[in-house]
C-alpha cells in the first residue's frame, strides 16, 4: 500500500504542468483591446437582497451587475485609471439599502463582490465574460444601532506587459473606525496600488531581493571567500606540524631536495 502511494505521488510530481485555457476566458463577440495608460476602468458590482444577501437575477437567470454608488466628489460611480495609483475619496450617502448592505459585508454574510473588465474591449452591456474580480474586504463591527467601519481602504491592481488587468483585491487597511448609521455621508479614502505581472524567475527576487543572476555571484564569490580560508588554516597548520615534528622548513631550496652551503 505504501509503494503504490509512493509511486502515485512520484507519477504526480513527474508529470508536466499542462496549460488548461487563458483566465480570464475573453469573449468570442469582443476582440481583445489592450489598455492604454490613464484608461478608464468602470467598476460593476453584484446586486444583492438586502435582507439575506442573495444575488438578483434578471429574467435569463444571470446575475444582475450595476456600476459602484455614485462618489460625490465626481458625480459618477467610483471608476479607476488603469497604472494610474494615487489616493482616491469617494463619499457616498448611506441610504437605507446600501446602509444594509454593508451590515451584510461587515458581518460577512456576503461579499461586496465587484468586477472590472480585463481589457478594453469588454462590453459590459453584453459580455457575460473576460472580468476580473475586485472584492472589497471590508473592517469593522456591526451594532445594533450603528456601523463602526474602517473608511481606509489599498486596492491592489497587477497588469500584464500586454496592456490588461491580471489580478485585483480591496482591504480595509486603517487602523481606527468610524461610527455611522442610515443617512450619513461615507467617505471612503482608497490608496490605488498598480503593479506589474510576476513572471516564475521574479518570484526569487521578490521574496530575497536578488534575481538568480546575483544570487548565483554571491554564492560563488562565497565559495572563493571560503575556501580561500580554509586553505590559509589549514596550510599554516601543518607548515608548523612539520616544522615541529620532522625538522621541515619549508622554502625553495627545501623543495628541490637540497640545503644552502653557508
Amino acid at each position: 500500500m505504501k509503494l503504490t502511494s509512493s509511486l502515485i505521488i512520484f507519477a504526480g510530481t513527474a508529470l508536466p504542468r499542462i496549460l488548461a485555457e487563458p483566465y480570464p476566458q475573453l469573449p468570442k463577440t469582443s476582440p481583445f483591446n489592450a489598455y492604454n495608460h490613464d484608461d478608464l476602468l468602470d467598476i460593476q458590482c453584484i446586486q444583492r437582497q438586502i435582507d439575506n444577501g442573495e444575488h438578483k437575477f434578471d429574467s435569463n437567470g444571470d446575475i444582475i451587475y450595476s456600476p459602484f454608488p455614485v462618489c460625490a466628489e465626481t458625480g459618477q460611480p467610483l471608476s479607476l485609471r488603469y497604472g494610474q495609483g494615487g489616493f482616491i475619496n469617494c463619499t457616498v450617502v448611506l441610504t437605507d439599502e446600501l446602509y444594509h448592505l454593508f451590515q451584510l459585508y461587515l458581518h460577512e454574510d456576503a461579499p461586496f463582490s465587484c468586477r472590472i473588465p480585463s481589457n478594453k474591449g469588454i462590453n459590459s452591456k453584453i459580455d457575460k465574460t473576460g472580468y476580473i474580480p475586485l472584492t472589497f474586504n471590508l473592517r469593522g463591527n456591526l451594532e445594533a444601532s450603528h456601523l463602526d467601519l474602517d473608511t481606509s481602504l489599498n486596492i491592489i491592481l497587477q497588469k500584464s506587459a500586454k496592456g490588461e488587468v491580471v489580478s485585483s483585491i480591496a482591504y480595509s487597511s486603517g487602523s481606527e473606525t468610524h461610527r455611522y448609521i442610515i443617512g450619513d455621508l461615507l467617505t471612503l479614502q482608497l490608496n490605488v496600488n498598480w503593479f506589474d505581472e510576476l513572471k516564475t524567475g521574479d518570484l526569487y527576487a521578490l521574496k530575497i531581493g536578488y534575481d538568480f543572476k546575483s544570487i548565483f555571484f554571491i554564492v560563488a564569490l562565497g565559495v572563493i571567500f571560503g575556501a580561500t580560508i580554509t586553505y590559509g588554516i589549514l596550510y599554516g597548520y601543518f607548515n608548523q606540524r612539520l616544522i615541529r615534528d620532522l625538522g621541515y622548513k619549508p622554502g625553495y631550496s627545501a623543495e628541490l631536495g637540497f640545503e644552502k652551503d653557508d
